[in-house]
């Protein structure tokens, strides 16, 4: 029993460690939000994503681990707003063999996701990003960060 009890407390200690240090992290993203003319009432989203050196975020794949947070976006609902289609992802792709998981798909360095949209001018948009970033050793805990845009 005795030895029950200290294979807790160690765990404990360990799991503590591990979220004290997965907070201390400063995030190492940097998003920026626009918005393209195509025509008519029709208009691109752009959400640019900087990933510090050594960090990545997940590309969602057709057999992907469920437990791998891909970014995704949510716009929050606007009569005046017609969202098309998927937000689609652009950027450089690379993979990695994990054990257990087989082979995974990230992004690094610079990512642009977009999503298409119709809506008039002076509409504003709003709505949320969920990621989370990792690196070779760790995966910090998934974000959510809001978004608001004006159709100019």
């Amino acid at each position: 029993m005795r030895t029950l009890r200290y294979f807790l407390l160690v765990a404990a200690i360990f799991f503590t460690t591990q979220a004290t240090y997965a907070q201390m992290i400063e995030d190492p993203t940097t998003w920026k939000t626009e918005v393209k003319k195509l025509g008519g009432d029709k208009y691109q989203l752009i959400f640019h994503l900087a990933l510090k050196t050594g960090w990545h975020v997940y590309v969602k794949t057709k057999n992907m681990d469920e437990s791998l947070i891909v970014p995704s976006f949510t716009f929050d609902k606007n009569d005046a707003v017609t969202v098309t289609g998927e937000t689609m992802a652009k950027g450089v792709i690379s993979t990695m063999k994990v054990e257990g998981m087989g082979m995974i798909s990230m992004y690094t360095g610079k990512v642009i996701y977009t999503q298409d949209i119709t809506a008039k001018k002076g509409t504003k948009i709003t709505g949320s990003y969920t990621y989370q970033t990792c690196n070779e050793s760790t995966c910090l805990p998934p974000k959510t960060k809001k978004f608001s845009v004006v159709i100019k």
